[in-house]
């Protein structure tokens, strides 16, 4: 056995006791936070209720693609972000397309101003993926974007500035546990993690969070609960550095302050603790070329909706492109969220969740915290009257709060069950919502709905390549083959001929591209007779036209 000198004994004690006070002190500061004081300092974040989640990293150099083959169809645990270890592409090619990466096009303040104009209230940028590459300048690794990329540019600190300027909350993502690059559970490893990159992590997030003023939220990721010192340890390096700072659930441990949910889902109805439910625009998180998958404006609107009523934030995850812009497709749906956020952000912003634990047929609730606002919203709109129930205070008024049309009410004397009249056809083209005003406040859960809806079904875009046949003002139909399998330079057609005819009425909205531009139909002339490729999604009883092209 090998002599220890006393020297090494100190150096371990050392280690050791610097160890244990950077976990304990500021774990026992922030055990000494009433219940007043730590509700205060979440209020920003359970009142925003909206937010962007941003996967961007050299992964988004590859668009989900590797050697011909895709990697960001989800199969399995692969996403286009774990190309570099799905793929085993070679560590050298990996570090030369960071080397080569110069995201040129990246405009932090543009990127803030879309998700401002869509109703976000806060963003969370990844600074530190699973690929271990940081987004900031780091002096404990060249493996970031100053020291290892062409545009050797602080990108977090850009985002960060862009953020404030905005008054935008700013939030990072960092995978505390899972590093490929410096061999932290490149798999599913359950050991312990190696103290060398105990000690990297602990310097890398305290640079994060020392050296660029005030952070809102910190937003870790695969944890393992096994791991309760290093989880407590990145827990009080956050309480120290910045106790005001929001930590997510994904830490682990019980040691975050809200509660995460599975990836791309809606949290259950019922629920009183924080909670925030994170879904993706397609399949993938990271940017994927191939994915097609795109929800439609009209079940995201659907999924915020739900997220509220069900007392849930909901962060909304974009993918940008290498060059560092949202695809066209993104961009599309954040401005039709961010118009209905603009006519019905008070049914979302500064409210509760609905407190019973299932849901009417016709949708559910929310309520402003400091009033009397009830607000129900018709997921599921069937004409003729509604029926609302477990209500304990007479309701004076109700209106549509897009139009504000005033809408009759019947309500028999002390009863808990309110009938609303609703017209046989919704002619608005998003999901809308009833505002009711009541005399006093309450509910009495033991008479509220009883029905349980299904689960939110993805539904995706659509995309048929082929001829116009007939064009009626802004009316048009064509005749060819939807894509069923699409890949860079190789999309693969039905067999069948189909034709799909696009009527402009109630319940279809037009959002048309031509040279990069979002247009609706009538700044397009499309030719009868011509070939053109048609993007589209499933609208209520229709479609929405997104994108045309035509085809030379």
């Amino acid at each position: 056995m090998t002599p220890i000198s006393k020297k090494h004994l100190s150096q371990k004690l050392l280690f050791f006791l610097t160890l244990i006070f950077t976990v304990l002190f500021p774990l026992i500061l922030y055990a000494q936070e009433s219940e007043k004081a730590f509700h205060e300092r979440m209020r920003w974040w359970d009142e925003g209720r909206l937010g962007m989640f941003l996967h961007w990293g050299v992964y988004s150099t590859f668009g989900g693609e590797y050697n011909g083959s895709d990697y960001g169809k989800e199969v399995g645990q692969a996403s286009a972000e774990w190309i570099y270890l799905k793929s085993n592409m070679p560590v050298s090619e990996y570090r030369n397309a960071a080397l080569n990466w110069n995201p040129s096009e990246f405009n932090a303040e543009e990127w803030v101003k879309m998700a401002k104009q869509a109703g976000m209230k806060y963003m969370v940028l990844t600074s530190k993926h699973h690929d271990g590459y940081a987004l900031f300048n780091s002096d404990v690794s060249d493996w970031n974007i100053v020291k290892s990329s062409a545009i050797k540019r602080d990108l977090v600190k850009e985002f960060i500035a862009a953020c404030r300027k905005y008054d935008m909350k700013v939030g990072f993502y960092y995978s505390h546990e899972k590093d490929w690059k410096h061999h932290a559970r490149k798999n599913q490893d359950l050991n312990p993690l190696p103290d060398k990159y105990v000690d990297f992590a602990k310097k890398q997030i305290t640079e994060l969070l020392t050296k660029y003023g005030k952070i809102d939220l910190i937003w870790y990721d695969t944890p393992v609960q096994a791991h309760e010192e290093f989880n407590k340890m990145c827990a009080g390096l956050i309480r120290k550095y910045q106790p005001e700072c929001i930590i997510n659930g994904r830490i682990g441990n019980g040691l975050g302050d809200y509660k995460n949910i599975g990836d791309r889902a809606i949290v259950d109805p019922g629920l009183t603790e924080y909670m925030e439910s994170i879904m993706t625009m397609r399949l993938n998180w990271g940017y994927d070329k191939n994915d097609d998958f795109w929800k439609s404006s009209d079940e995201l609107i659907k999924m915020v909706s739900k997220s509220a009523c069900r007392g849930s934030n909901f962060l909304l995850n974009i993918g940008p492109t290498p060059e560092g812009t949202f695809p066209l497709q993104d961009q599309i749906r954040l401005r039709d969220l961010g118009k209905w956020m603009d006519i019905n952000g008070e049914a979302i912003y500064k409210t509760k969740g609905s407190p019973f634990p299932k849901e009417h047929v016709w949708g559910s609730l929310s309520q402003r915290k400091e009033n009397n606002f009830i607000y129900l919203h018709l997921w599921n709109w069937t004409g003729g009257p509604i029926t609302v129930n477990g209500l304990k205070s007479p309701v004076k008024n109700a209106i549509f709060l897009d139009t504000g049309e005033k809408l009759s009410v019947v309500q028999e004397k002390n009863s808990t069950s309110l009938m609303v009249e609703l017209p046989e056809k919704n002619n608005a083209n998003m999901l809308r919502i009833i505002k009711l005003e009541t005399e006093g406040k309450g509910f009495d859960l033991t008479k509220g709905p009883d029905f349980e809806g299904p689960k939110i079904k993805h539904v995706t875009s659509r995309k048929i390549t082929g001829t116009i046949t007939s064009i009626n003002g802004v009316d048009f139909s064509i005749l060819g083959k939807h894509v069923i399998s699409s890949k860079t330079g190789c999309e693969i057609y039905d067999d069948q001929d189909e034709t799909i005819q696009f009527t402009l009425n109630d319940h279809v909205r037009f959002r048309l591209n031509k040279n990069g531009d979002i247009r609706t139909v009538q700044n397009i002339n499309l030719l009868e007779g011509s070939k053109y490729h048609v993007v589209y999604s499933p609208y209520q009883n229709g479609w929405e036209v997104e994108i045309v092209t035509k085809l030379e």
